[in-house]
């Protein structure tokens, strides 16, 4: 009986914080990179379609490199979206009606327009310069989102070979604005830690509480469950390794991209449920056929 009434009140917090859906060990992951959400009829079908193939969280792109996808008014705002409504804000409202958490994700380290160019890498001008004005710009974004009821914050592309380092100090500096809001990482797996390869140390921020999980981007047709598996034997909690398993083919990507084949698509995500995690993903939407909807729903 006391369990029960810890367990009551931990989920009546969880309700009240927002994050009831975010927290669940059940979250199953569809990744958005494209804008189709950012209008009403969009946010609608596409809400409704991640319902259909039985995903719990839906991940939208809002930064790319090219500008805010809401309408920001401190921010360069990506151009070519119709901004006149706050297509974040209804979308996330629409995903809550039906249950499904949002995750907005961000691609740190990807520079796709010219924007800010005070900030760029001179070596590499489609990255940006690690440091004080990077990272207070990455702080205004954080901001910004947190305004939203957004369930959890992804970051993609966090890497700075140029001066690792920096990458951890940005990880920190952005978690001071998140705070205790679900902070995830895309990356890859490794044969071995190594944080001077590129400032990617993901086990190391997991460990340390920096961040709350982070995924393994393995779009392959056949994942290397063993790199994945060793990955998670570094973590002090095993759970805060997920799997993202890609649902297109060729990979890498080269036109013309099309739907992987649905069972092999399922197959994998059983395959990554058949590990202790919390998280099981798919990349990408804009390749979610009508077949993987079924097998998916199926798989889970």
């Amino acid at each position: 009986m006391k369990c029960r009434i810890v367990m009551s009140v931990l989920i009546i917090i969880m309700m009240i914080s927002g994050d009831i859906w975010a927290a669940s060990p059940s979250s199953r992951v569809i990744f958005d990179e494209g804008t189709g959400w950012t209008s009403e009829a969009g946010a609608r079908a596409t809400i409704a379609r991640v319902k259909q193939g039985g995903f719990t969280v839906y991940c939208p792109c809002v930064w790319h490199g090219m500008g805010a996808r809401w309408p920001s008014r401190t921010l360069v705002r990506e151009p070519h979206i119709n901004m006149q409504m706050d297509g974040l804000k209804y979308l996330i409202a629409t995903a809550h009606a039906q249950k499904i958490a949002v995750h907005a994700w961000v691609c740190v380290n990807a520079r796709t327009a010219n924007i800010y160019p005070e900030l760029v890498n001179p070596v590499a001008p489609k990255l940006w310069k690690f440091g004080p004005g990077f990272t207070s710009l990455m702080q205004t974004i954080m901001t910004e989102i947190m305004k939203y009821p957004v369930d959890g914050i992804l970051l993609d592309y966090v890497y700075d070979s140029y001066d690792p380092p920096a990458v951890t100090d940005l990880i920190r500096a952005i978690r001071g604005v998140t705070k205790n809001k679900l902070l995830s990482v895309a990356g890859c797996a490794w044969a071995k830690p190594d944080p001077q390869r590129n400032g990617e140390n993901l086990v190391t921020w997991a460990n340390e509480g920096l961040i709350d999980f982070f995924w393994d981007m393995d779009y392959a047709q056949t994942p290397n469950w063993a790199l994945y598996d060793l990955n998670r034997t570094w973590l002090k909690d095993p759970t805060k390794m997920g799997m993202i398993v890609g649902n297109y083919d060729p990979d890498p990507p080269v036109a013309p991209v099309v739907p992987r084949n649905a069972q092999m698509v399922a197959a994998n995500l059983k395959a990554a449920m058949q590990r202790p995690s919390n998280f099981v993903g798919v990349y990408i939407y804009s390749r979610l056929s009508d077949a993987q909807v079924a097998a998916i729903k199926g798989a889970w």
